[in-house]
């Protein structure tokens, strides 16, 4: 069932992204900043104190900075014990200039009825910002050791309440740093996506469960799996190749309930600069309410064809599951019933074997049915399984001077991408390593000139040749 809770603030796309259908994200909480025209204002950072709405604790300071939110949606927390860090809201408008010491932190926190699976969204304007310290924006849960609404840097080490962290650091050109859940640090060099001196659309989806899920994105709603324990990063509707992180795995996280921003101190001696955050959103699936508890959906390949299984902690008037496949991802047909237990309150384990996939990519999803007809599809719930490797899981198109590759694989490893002429002469043979679910990868193709090629894609596991012109 579908819920949204809305608050006054109006969502808007900057201007340049790509519109965007969400599923499974069905519940919308859009975060309002200010209190309407007239309550600009600007804060300055205070010792052992921060601005807090709604405020709990009368030692702390609330009141003309942030709104007061009486519906307990969500907190928002603006902290700095440095008095030279600066908070200015401008409308909708959250304007954070750092200090010569200490970070300057806001957090959006406690988020009502919050899931493991959580889309952000939010506008990041970097016209002021050099790029001369980092800034970071984290999320998680709001719990001990409460890294993402204090004062600790949210990229000094991993810690339990952080989910993932995203840092922009400057490093010749503006790049993106993240963190791995073991500590490690990397630097994001392949794609300069989020620039200094414009601002940009930010989209971050997060999948905290124990399971893949599969969202659709763009104009032509594509779908595309997020992996367990995984994020993406999209900046102006284009994504970062990786998914997120891609060494360890990421803190398991019942909930997704704090987007936080944090910008570093300037230093001794250095020049404080200024970020902008506005527009910002926050969506989670829902499934309050329904019928049937599902508790688990799964899908893997066996001899005899693909094998779904799915549990149910509780049933009500619980006809059948109408199960449904789909070789897009987003028109799906019936392939078979399974009769449901009617209702019971004990849990109950399902399977159901599709024994003939299709080549390529094949994805499921139930449908549930009640004793009245009425139905429930467990949109959030989609399981893919790559039965065979055809050419529809391969894009190749040239961009300019350069190779853009896109497949999607089943398992991590080692592969390459060569180009050759159609007359047999290589262009150029590039290493990837290869991810499981979505790659996509820019190869330099300088001197390449008007033509067909051929296009050897080598997963690991597959090999797949294409033509394209250029």
């Amino acid at each position: 069932m579908k819920k949204t809770l809305r608050t006054s603030l109006i969502l808007m796309l900057a201007a340049g992204a790509v519109q965007a259908q969400f599923s499974p994200y069905s519940y919308t909480v859009n975060v309002n900043l200010n209190r309407g025209v007239g309550n600009d204002s600007t804060a300055n950072g205070v010792n052992s104190k921060w601005y807090e709405s709604p405020n709990p604790v009368t030692a702390n300071i609330q009141g003309r900075f942030f709104p007061n939110i009486t519906d307990g949606a969500y907190k928002l927390r603006a902290i700095s014990y440095q008095t030279d860090a600066q908070f200015t809201l401008s409308g909708e408008k959250l304007t954070i200039k750092n200090s010569t010491s200490g970070l300057a932190k806001v957090s959006a926190y406690n988020i009502q009825n919050a899931s493991a699976i959580a889309k952000f969204s939010f506008d990041l304007d970097l016209t002021d910002y050099t790029g001369i310290k980092e800034f970071v924006f984290a999320f998680g849960t709001a719990m001990m050791p409460n890294t993402l609404i204090n004062t600790s840097s949210t990229t000094s080490a991993p810690t339990a309440d952080i989910f993932g962290s995203f840092r922009i650091v400057k490093s010749g050109n503006l790049v993106t740093q993240y963190r791995n859940s073991d500590g490690t640090s990397n630097l994001n060099t392949a794609s300069y996506l989020i620039k200094a001196g414009e601002s940009q659309r930010v989209e971050i989806f997060v999948n905290s469960s124990a399971s893949d899920i599969i969202y659709s994105y763009g104009i032509s709603e594509a779908p595309v799996t997020l992996l367990a324990n995984t994020y993406h990063v999209y900046v102006k509707g284009v994504r970062y190749a990786e998914g997120f992180p891609k060494v360890g795995t990421a803190y398991v996280q019942p909930t997704i309930n704090t987007l936080s921003f944090a910008y570093a101190s300037a230093g001794s001696g250095g020049t404080p600069e200024k970020v902008s955050i506005s527009n910002i959103s926050v969506t989670y699936q829902s499934e309050t309410n329904l019928p049937v508890s599902l508790t688990s959906f799964n899908a893997a390949k066996t001899q005899n064809g693909v094998q779904l299984k799915w549990q149910t902690a509780s049933e009500q008037n619980n006809q059948y599951f109408d199960v449904l496949r789909s070789v897009n991802g987003k028109d799906f047909v019936s392939i078979g019933i399974v009769n449901g237990a009617g209702t019971t309150s004990e849990a109950r384990s399902y399977f159901f074997i599709d024994h003939s996939p299709v080549s390529g990519y094949n994805y499921y999803k139930l449908k549930q049915v009640d004793g009245d007809g009425k139905s429930t599809v467990y949109e959030n719930r989609v399981q893919s399984v790559n039965w065979g490797f055809s050419e529809d899981n391969v894009s190749a198109y040239f961009s300019a001077d350069k190779l853009i590759v896109q497949f999607n694989s089943d398992n991590a490893g080692e592969g390459n991408i060569k180009l050759v002429t159609v007359g047999g002469k290589q262009v150029f043979l590039k290493k990837v390593n290869v991810t499981r679910g979505n790659n996509e990868f820019v190869c330099e193709a300088t001197g390449t000139v008007s033509g067909i090629y051929l296009v050897k894609v080598n997963t690991g596991e597959n090999v797949k040749n294409m033509k394209i012109i250029k």
